[in-house]
């Protein structure tokens, strides 16, 4: 595959070297000319036809501008040396059926002569050939096809007429089955025409692939691309394979800015959904519309799977928004969108101060700073009167890189510390493991809502085999780990990834069905993800919103909440002065603290991190100390004392309500039988007496004697000592 060209900022990591020959793929080899040295002719390239006279190929990068990075062949050609000169590649050899594609730009159309060739022959003056060659010239504007016999016979075979413009990229495509020949071209941001010439001859049996030039001249190539048009492609399968070809998310396989889509998006694959119940022969059809070809694909259990298509790109990622389009048409499709990558939802600040212990403030509305803010805010020294977590509380944190940090160990059970230290390239898992989760009352470190939990982390980046992934992280890899998270009994998940939008978003279309694709994409896999579990075991699952300042809907994973409303909460970040943070995404169903908040990082050392990253896991946090309060708890009831714990604590930002988790604990307790946490509970005339919230008295107890002194409530209410 070839990296992208158009007219937006590129660097040279956009590019890719060569793909070999493949008998699974009717590729032979493509180049973006990254690869060879500058100034110099490529190596494996071999000039033919050359009678004297001043003429170079070389390659070439562009410095500075539009085009920085920019990789070309450059065929140079000095006035008055117009003989006829070619260059092939060797790599693919002499061929009877070939498919050569190239993209062309030139500094100037008068009197040109250039293009694609396929030549039998070296010498001078007794080349034999065929060119498909741009042509302005004795009345003629457009492209010819053609047939050289000797050097001297040349006959036009077939001709496209088509205007021409200096400095324009053009593409050109030329092919020879055995004795049928064929070719097309087009301008750069034109869609790709159907094969505009045809004819046959008998001539040439097979000859090398490449360019050919006839005049002089400044003409550059920036990519170049042969096929074997005859081989099969192997049908398409009537499920989605559940296994990907290794090296898929390796950085050359990667575009950091296309046509249609600034995020970083696989090269030339789609990742494609058909309807559930689709019969094998639509799936093939859609397959072949596209020239595509199955190489892998996600399956998740019991659920109709994505297929991994890769279908031929012309280098600019133009096609591949075509071809994606093309498919969305189709009434068999659910989705087909390009493979676009999750982003932690944390921002670090340039500066923070140490995690210090002094005093804690027990009003929210007074809290004026310090590193423990964002647990004074949420009101967590007064739910740790009522509870402190349990490590009977298994709560999942699905996210890349974490350490063996001393504070989060102290919660993590050995069955769970498969993947720390597996992937170091981030302590993003730990920042926000730290936040949900970071032993309390321990004398060291800081500590989360949880003093208490079964905390579990899965790194999406580790693989099964416990092998580090250092690519993208493409959303059905965090779809996997939040299912297994699951089916190992997980209560309470966070997740604070999802799509980047500000890197996914290509003005002046933010708004894009093509958009809207990507986004259904991340939505599927974790909606499917989720309806694997019946509703008795499906976790509670807290999500960050993200950090575009745009609607949460952008972000994918948060669209879930629509589908399973009882175990979904979606968290935006607050600041400090109980506004909303600027960069949060809207759309959330609570807030919580999200800036400068109190973390660990990586090497255990307090940190001040920022982001909805970090005010997920306050929510999660609290999620873990209602169910440790009251185990019997559904997700769903839960996620109501999360929102009427919000709404009591009457810190409002905007039109959301930030956490308040005394409050959320003191509505858990309001339904009889519960722990008392925050509710009016007395002694008189022997009994024990408790009010729930504005209800009526509740009898506790008996007691000897007329009456009850010295009353204590300890624990949040599960143990009341009294002496008569």
């Amino acid at each position: 595959s070839v990296a992208c060209r158009d007219s937006t900022l590129l660097g040279p990591e956009q590019h890719r070297p060569p793909i070999s020959t493949s008998t699974a793929s009717s590729q032979i080899a493509a180049t973006d000319f990254s690869e060879y040295p500058a100034g110099q002719q490529p190596s494996d390239w071999t000039k033919r036809w050359t009678a004297g006279g001043t003429v170079s190929w070389t390659v070439q990068r562009d410095s500075s501008g539009a085009f920085a990075g920019h990789s070309k062949l450059l065929l140079q050609v000095a006035a008055g040396q117009g003989a006829t000169r070619a260059l092939s590649w060797d790599q693919v050899g002499q061929r009877s059926h070939v498919r050569v594609h190239t993209r062309l730009r030139m500094t100037s159309v008068v009197d040109r002569l250039v293009g694609l060739t396929v030549l039998g022959g070296g010498v001078a003056g007794k080349e034999d050939g065929y060119a498909w060659v741009v042509e302005n010239a004795s009345g003629f504007t457009g492209l010819r096809l053609w047939r050289v016999k000797g050097g001297q016979n040349q006959t036009a075979l077939r001709s496209q007429a088509i205007s021409l413009s200096a400095n324009t990229f053009y593409q050109l495509v030329l092919e020879k089955r055995a004795d049928t020949l064929r070719a097309k071209v087009w301008a750069d941001g034109a869609a790709e025409p159907a094969w505009q010439v045809e004819t046959t001859d008998t001539l040439l049996k097979s000859g090398w692939a490449g360019f050919a030039n006839y005049s002089p001249g400044t003409v550059e190539f920036d990519f170049f691309r042969a096929y074997d048009p005859t081989v099969q492609r192997p049908p398409v399968p009537p499920q989605a394979p559940d296994t990907l070809p290794a090296g898929l998310y390796d950085e050359s396989t990667i575009r950091h800015n296309s046509v249609c889509i600034a995020s970083p998006v696989l090269k030339d694959i789609i990742v494609l959904r058909f309807r559930p119940g689709t019969p094998q022969e639509q799936r093939q059809a859609a397959v072949d519309l596209v020239q595509g070809e199955v190489i892998g694909g996600r399956r998740p259990t019991d659920l109709e799977g994505q297929y991994y298509i890769r279908t031929p790109d012309d280098g600019t990622g133009e096609r591949l928004c075509q071809a994606i389009d093309q498919l969305r048409a189709l009434p068999q499709v659910l989705v087909a969108t390009h493979e676009v990558f999750a982003h932690p939802f944390y921002r670090r600040p340039d500066d923070g101060e140490n995690w210090k212990k002094n005093l804690w403030q027990l009003n929210p509305a007074a809290v004026q700073g310090g590193e423990k803010w964002g647990l004074e805010a949420v009101a967590a020294p007064l739910a740790w009167g009522c509870e402190t977590g349990s490590s009977a509380v298994a709560v999942a944190v699905v996210d890349e890189g974490f350490q063996a940090v001393s504070d989060l160990l102290a919660n993590i059970a050995e069955p769970w510390r498969g993947d720390i230290g597996k992937y170091t390239l981030t302590d993003h898992g730990t920042v926000v493991a730290s936040v949900l989760g970071a032993r309390g009352n321990n004398g060291s470190g800081i500590t989360g809502p949880m003093w208490e939990a079964d905390l579990r982390p899965y790194d999406i980046r580790v693989d099964a085999a416990g092998r580090a992934h250092t690519g993208p992280i493409a959303a059905a890899m965090i779809a996997e780990k939040v299912e297994r998270a699951g089916r190992e009994g997980a209560r309470v998940i966070n997740l604070s990834h999802g799509i980047n939008w500000q890197a996914l978003n290509r003005t002046p279309h933010p708004d894009s069905a093509r958009h809207h694709l990507i986004v259904r994409d991340f939505h599927e896999s974790l909606r499917g993800t989720l309806a694997l579990f019946d509703s008795q075991q499906r976790p509670f699952v807290v999500l960050a919103a993200g950090n575009d300042a745009v609607d949460a809907y952008w972000a994918g994973f948060p669209n879930v909440e629509g589908d399973f409303p009882d175990h979904v909460i979606i968290v935006g970040a607050s600041t400090l002065a109980r506004g909303l943070r600027p960069s949060s995404n809207r759309g959330t169903t609570v807030l919580a603290p999200g800036e400068a908040v109190g973390a660990l990082d990586g090497a255990g050392n307090p940190d001040t991190v920022s982001g909805t990253s970090v005010a997920a896991p306050y929510v999660a946090g609290l999620a873990g100390l209602l169910f440790s309060f009251d185990p019997a708890l559904t997700p769903g009831q839960v996620k109501h004392f999360v929102r009427e714990g919000a709404e009591r604590g009457k810190q409002i930002a905007g039109d959301l309500s930030i956490i308040n988790a005394y409050e959320s604990l003191k509505a858990a307790a309001e339904e009889h039988g519960r722990p008392l946490c925050g509710n009016r509970v007395w002694g008189a005339d022997g009994t024990i007496w408790a009010q729930r919230g504005s209800g009526a008295p509740e009898e506790l107890r008996a007691i000897n004697g007329t009456g009850a002194h010295h009353l204590q409530v300890l624990h949040g209410g599960k143990h009341i000592t009294y002496a008569s």
